[in-house]
């Protein structure tokens, strides 16, 4: 990989800098940070997901329940 060199305001060339290879290490972190969070994110909408589910679920039990209770309470009177 070639070196890019760095010129300073005088237009002279100075010291070389792999620059590239820092870039793309720069990158390849980014990208293994980025899959990480999307996993992370991932597994946030599965839980939420099934927390939906669940709590729907719950709150059909407890129309349910509701539904009893006042069947109940109507022929008690």
């Amino acid at each position: 990989m070639t070196d890019i060199k760095i010129r300073d305001s005088k237009g002279n060339i100075s010291i070389p800098v792999p620059l590239i290879k820092k870039i793309n290490k720069f990158l390849i972190d980014q990208s293994e940070i980025n899959k990480a969070l999307k996993i992370d994110i991932d597994k946030i909408k599965a839980i939420n997901k099934a927390e939906k589910k669940q709590t729907l679920e719950l709150k059909k039990s407890f129309d349910i329940c509701e539904k009893i209770i006042n069947k109940l309470l109507t022929n008690k009177n």
